[in-house]
């Protein structure tokens, strides 16, 4: 089976070795995904970090528009993605499709929070002194998901970035 490749710096990447990807249910292979080593890892980090600067220079409405776009697109997918879900992780459909409403909200919620990353003053605790906090994108993230809810939990680290 040709394993599904992986986006790694505006290119599409098949890899070998893969994973295999399996029905718990039935055991039966349902696709194998391109990995990569510690060199591509490394590689990867590196984009990541290129591309960062002109995600960094987006405002933050501007971030928020990908963000309702990904929803926008998961949510034209819906049935699809959940019933994927369903048959990678043996969870009821029902709870695939309530992972895919949670996640469609949550581009949504952070898209909107994103357009409200307002600044603070801190009160100030010296004489004379005042605290300015602004938001901005500060950096390249990795990030884990778990296996149990492996849509919601992605998204949960990566929903947040334009608010950060």
């Amino acid at each position: 089976m040709e394993p599904k490749p992986l986006y790694l710096n505006g290119k599409w990447v098949t890899s070998d070795p893969k994973i295999e990807v399996t029905n718990p249910a039935t055991g039966e292979s349902l696709a194998a995904v391109s990995t990569i080593d510690r060199d591509g890892m490394r590689q990867a980090i590196a984009d990541a970090q290129t591309a960062f600067d002109g995600w960094r220079s987006l405002t933050a409405t501007q971030r928020s528009d990908y963000l309702l776009a990904i929803g926008e697109a998961l949510s034209q997918r819906f049935e699809d993605v959940a019933r994927i879900i369903t048959l990678e992780n043996g969870k009821a459909l029902a709870q695939s499709e309530g992972e895919m409403t949670l996640s469609i909200d949550h581009f949504r919620w952070f898209a909107e929070e994103g357009r409200r990353a307002y600044g603070r003053i801190i009160p100030n605790q010296v004489e004379g002194r005042r605290h300015l906090v602004l938001r901005h994108p500060i950096g390249v993230v990795g990030a884990i998901a778990p296996w149990n809810f492996p849509l919601l939990l992605a998204v949960r680290k990566v929903a947040p970035v334009p608010s950060s």
